[in-house]
């Protein structure tokens, strides 16, 4: 009974009420007013284990930078995630501009980039032409911007990603 005393009392310390204002402060000293047709895309908070918003480089030819972010979202009461995943082709070390894109998924030049919602496995690809921005502040710290971003209607029923998030993302090196 101890127990299950104690479990409910720590269940108790991540059950909130939400207020009628979308932005909402995130753990891991990042802040989100990102949307999804409205709903309010949060990203889990982070724990010891892992980071729910996280980014990557890798260099290409001379002077070319791509990096990839991801913005996860654990499902209450469900082992899915929704997921946002951003591809982006930069030159030089700052990866700030705003990104459009292009047919095909094609990143091949500057200020190009891509993108897909995920929820659970399905997978729904930004439309041509979507845009969005980042803002690198230095020290893996980022402002992504969604510019009214609209999801393949074809997979997933014209949804529209709006909002920012901005903070601190977890780097994660690739390995070769």
């Amino acid at each position: 009974m101890k127990k299950l005393f104690v479990l409910f009392s720590a269940l108790s310390l991540f059950v909130s009420c939400q207020d009628d204002d979308t932005v909402a402060t995130i753990p891991g000293s990042y802040t989100s007013s990102i949307t999804i047709n409205g709903e309010a895309f949060n990203p889990s908070p982070a724990t010891t284990a892992e980071s729910n918003v996280t980014t990557s480089v890798s260099y290409g030819a001379p002077n070319v930078s791509e990096r990839s972010f991801v913005i996860r979202q654990n499902v209450a009461n469900s082992l899915a995630s929704r997921s946002i995943i951003l591809h982006i082709v930069y030159s030089g070390d700052d990866a700030s501009g705003t990104y459009t894109q292009y047919p095909g998924n094609t990143v091949e030049h500057e200020f190009t980039g891509d993108g897909m919602y995920l929820f659970d496995d399905m997978a729904s690809p930004f439309t041509d032409g979507s845009t969005f921005t980042v803002t690198d502040k230095g020290n893996d710290t980022y402002k992504i911007e969604f510019h009214n971003v609209e999801l393949n209607p074809a997979v997933d029923n014209s949804q529209i990603i709006s909002g920012s998030i901005e903070g601190t993302f977890t780097n994660i090196p690739l390995e070769l």
